[in-house]
């Protein structure tokens, strides 16, 4: 019977495009600014590490694992950001808005990947656990 489960997998999209609804309220300089919209993000050569860490369990005779983390950081070549309706549906705002976002990028990234790669293992491996807890680790990886 294994004892752990450590599975790295390394995985490379040239391209990727993310899109859906926001809704978000700020505040600059003391006016508010309660937008909703749509977005999309194209994001250039993602490649990244995904690692996956696990502890066995017995149910009904059978082993299966159960993920403690799922974590990865990926790597972004390019990033193309769009927003509807920022800024009220101000367009000037808007565009300069967004051309700081496509600009400079790769700074607000950096410095928000810690946040996000402490999310996404919360995410990833309550996603991924759905499918551990419900299939036998024989089933997965067949010893043959």
């Amino acid at each position: 019977m294994i004892t752990s489960l450590e599975l790295e997998v390394d995985i490379h999209f040239p391209k990727l495009f993310l899109d859906g609804e926001y809704r978000s309220d700020v505040r600059f300089r003391g006016l508010p600014f309660i937008n909703k919209g749509s977005f999309n993000l194209t994001l250039g050569d993602v490649s990244m590490t995904m690692k996956l860490t696990g502890k066995p369990f017995i149910k009904e005779d059978e082993s299966y694992i159960q993920l403690q983390h799922f974590t990865m950081s990926p790597k972004i070549e390019s990033l193309d950001v769009y927003a509807s309706n920022l800024f009220g549906g101000n367009k000037e705002l808007a565009n300069a808005a967004l051309s700081i976002a496509n600009k400079y990028w790769f700074i607000f990234y950096n410095e928000s990947l810690p946040y996000l790669e402490e999310k996404w293992d919360i995410l990833m491996t309550d996603i991924a656990n759905n499918v551990f807890l419900k299939v036998p680790y024989d089933h997965m990886f067949p010893p043959n």
